[in-house]
């Protein structure tokens, strides 16, 4: 009986000593995360507090509504840093976060809309950070969540910036991501965004219409993934081509000049990758269907 009721009594104290333990950890890492929220205000602290934030935080998986909300904070670091180190760490953290924490999908897709709505922001640092998260995105989600989920929400804003990107290296980003995008998802997916594109041949802005000649150009190369239809690829394309509106008699600006100018040579080059991508048999065949007024 003694012995009986000395293990109880040691069970017991283990078990208000685990308690007690599990007590302390919490509040310390409830601490820590306090201080890495205050910390990520101050740009000489944002580095350090994100290396916490990633090597105690997030390899304990901690689940407070303390740590989406910081995580969020990390996720404006990652768009208005000006120093590189902070911005690549803040990009690491953040798909990290989207990764492999749980999220609703609703939840999860507003996340991936920051990211999305910030591929114009001011500073071509804050671009290429938004964009080397998205890649990190295209290139780790399941392939059945993104056809399902983000495809048209990435591809859509990403090929309607392609025309107004004036920084060499992330309008290359740029290109890329798109690339990675189509030949990822599925052909429903894939069909869906191009949907949504092909509609701006109709419309009436010029910046939407060089972006899609542009888009057109480099999908139309990734053949084996068939981005893209050929014969959609170039009936678009000549729907594209401004016929007779380069002539000085019909553009009485100059502005309207050159926006029509670009959109010619947009769709020009788009045309010389089809060349270089195509048959002569297949590109005889194309060049001979018609392709309306």
């Amino acid at each position: 009986q003694t012995s009986a009721g000395g293990s109880r009594k040691q069970a017991a104290l283990e078990a208000t000593e685990g308690s007690t333990l599990k007590t302390v950890n919490r509040t310390f890492l409830q601490a820590l995360l306090g201080q890495v929220a205050l910390a990520l205000d101050f740009p000489a602290l944002q580095a350090s507090a994100l290396m916490l934030l990633k090597r105690v935080l997030l390899h304990r998986k901690v689940l407070t509504s303390e740590v989406y909300k910081t995580l969020d904070a990390v996720g404006n670091v990652l768009v208005q840093s000006v120093q590189p180190a902070v911005a690549s760490v803040s990009a690491s953290v953040y798909t990290k976060f989207l990764l492999e924490y749980p999220h609703e999908e609703r939840a999860l897709q507003q996340r991936v809309l920051h990211l999305v709505r910030n591929v114009g922001y001011g500073d071509e640092f804050g671009r290429r950070s938004v964009l080397n998260a998205i890649n990190t995105v295209v290139a780790r989600f399941p392939e059945e969540l993104l056809s399902r989920t983000f495809a048209s929400v990435i591809a859509v804003p990403l090929v309607a910036r392609l025309s107004q990107e004036d920084d060499q290296t992330t309008h290359k980003m740029l290109q890329l991501s798109i690339k990675d995008l189509f030949v990822k998802i599925n052909p429903s997916a894939r069909q869906r965004a191009l949907d949504v594109m092909l509609a701006w041949a109709d419309g009436s802005s010029a910046v939407l219409k060089r972006s899609l000649a542009e888009a057109i150009g480099f999908l139309v190369e990734e053949s084996k993934a068939k981005c893209i239809a050929l014969d959609v690829a170039v009936s678009t394309l000549h729907k594209l081509l401004p016929a007779d509106e380069l002539s000085r008699d019909v553009l009485k600006e100059e502005d309207d000049y050159q926006l029509a100018w670009r959109q010619t040579y947009a769709v020009c080059r788009a045309l010389e990758r089809v060349v270089e991508t195509v048959e002569p048999s297949q590109l005889d065949s194309l060049l001979d269907t018609p392709h309306g007024p």
